[in-house]
């Protein structure tokens, strides 16, 4: 018995002994994984910062891709940016128009007194129609623009053609550079005047590696 005694005293010495290191072992391990623990939290958190970014900024370009951007905004017309061209040379064709959407955002109807676009090269004048239904008319044919509707205003350009009256034979592009490569568009309404200038930057979109800055080959 006393044997036994002995035997179990020897063991809670020997345990006593390694108290103090089991300490700084459970210390060590519990420092570790709240380490770990905080940095997956950390990680987590930016992780979560970025999907808000990015759904925020998807929400901003939704907006933007249901609504054009605007040229001229101060109203009562406004003027969106993206102009659009009938023929050209991304389709291998003579230039036949220039077409610039707007709107009048006011809660009243107005009327457009006279609209032109005139070059920044020789100084020509060149009248703008209007769109009414499926047809390109002169602005005299319509009556006001009621509040909140959408118009298009459309630049003619080339001689009519002889056989399909009410077509025109469009310009060839290099014709067309010569004189229309900058204009400024020219609208005057019942409220105001707007006048928007087109340089060859802009127009270069509808004229690669014709006009604007661009990269040449080395002689």
């Amino acid at each position: 018995m006393a044997e036994f005694a002995d035997h179990v005293e020897k063991l809670l010495s020997a345990w006593k002994a390694l108290l103090p290191v089991i300490a700084v072992v459970a210390g060590s391990t519990f420092w570790f994984a709240r380490t770990v623990y905080e940095r997956e939290i950390s990680t987590l958190r930016t992780e979560r910062e970025g999907l808000r970014s990015e759904n925020t900024d998807l929400k901003a370009r939704s907006k933007s891709a249901a609504q054009p951007p605007m040229a001229e905004d101060e109203g009562p017309l406004i003027w969106f940016i993206n102009v659009s061209m009938d023929g050209g040379p991304l389709s291998a064709r003579n230039v036949f128009a220039l077409r610039f959407p707007g709107m009048n955002k006011s809660k009243a109807e107005l009327r457009i007194k006279s609209a032109a676009i005139v070059s920044m090269v020789d100084g020509t004048s060149l009248p703008l129609e209007i769109v009414a239904g499926n047809e390109i008319v002169p602005l005299g044919s319509v009556g006001n623009v009621p509040a909140g509707a959408r118009l298009e205003l459309v630049a003619k350009f080339g001689p009519p053609d002889p056989d399909n009256p009410g077509k025109i034979l469009g310009l060839d592009p290099k014709v067309f550079l010569g004189r229309w490569r900058e204009f400024s568009f020219n609208v005057d309404d019942d409220k105001r005047s707007y006048r928007l200038p087109y340089g060859e930057g802009f127009m270069a979109v509808f004229f690669p590696n014709m006009i604007g800055p661009r990269v040449v080959k080395k002689d």
